[in-house]
């Protein structure tokens, strides 16, 4: 696992094992960033079941101002700060240990407005339906509370064959989805209410 491009190129990362962590294989991460393009450039970015931070840290790479991981695991913690100093960008990367579905009230509390969000949560949970529930009042958490600023993109990693994810969440409108053998790639930014009907 490597940093694709950016300031950290070719940077090696470290990824525990035994603990159910799904890398990003580098031909998604480079489609991913090759849609958001110049985007990524100044963003605060929320990296939500961080993992190991790939995600996260190569949008630093690419110019991203600061990303926050959220992260309940206390090793993947650990191996977001080891790869964040592998990649020389702690100065700009902040790890906030919760279950990210209770993280509303702490994102709420930081009085931080993230531009572009990462969500790749262990597929389970957008595959069993209480969870994925609880999942998409994350999502409408995220625009409703203010957390996500215009036009305030979120990216999902999911099984589109084992589940199903509305085009619209919330504030969020789905705008491009891309598909990579079982996995998908979907993108939602804030919309006004009329789009919807547009």
């Amino acid at each position: 696992m490597r940093v694709i491009a950016g300031t950290a190129k070719g940077r090696r990362l470290y990824c525990p094992k035994g603990l159910g962590i799904r890398p990003a294989r580098d031909r998604v991460k480079e489609s991913l960033f090759s849609i958001l393009g110049e985007f990524v450039v100044g963003c605060n970015v929320l990296d939500l079941f961080a993992g190991t931070g790939a995600i996260g840290i190569e949008a630093l790479s690419r110019g991203a101002r600061s990303c926050l991981f959220v992260e309940n695991d206390a090793t993947a913690a650990a191996y977001i700060r080891k790869n964040l100093a592998v990649a020389g960008l702690e100065p700009r990367g902040e790890i906030l240990r919760t279950n990210a579905f209770r993280s509303l009230p702490h994102l709420v509390r930081k009085g931080v407005c993230f531009d572009l969000a990462f969500v790749d949560p262990p597929y389970k949970i957008v595959e069993e339906d209480e969870d994925r529930k609880r999942l998409l009042q994350l999502l409408e958490g995220l625009a409703g509370r203010g957390i996500m600023k215009p036009p305030g993109i979120v990216v999902i990693e999911y099984r589109p064959k084992r589940a199903e994810i509305p085009d619209r969440i919330g504030g969020f409108i789905r705008f491009d989805e891309r598909g990579y053998d079982a996995t998908h790639l979907g993108f939602w930014h804030l919309g006004e209410k009329e789009e919807k009907d547009a």
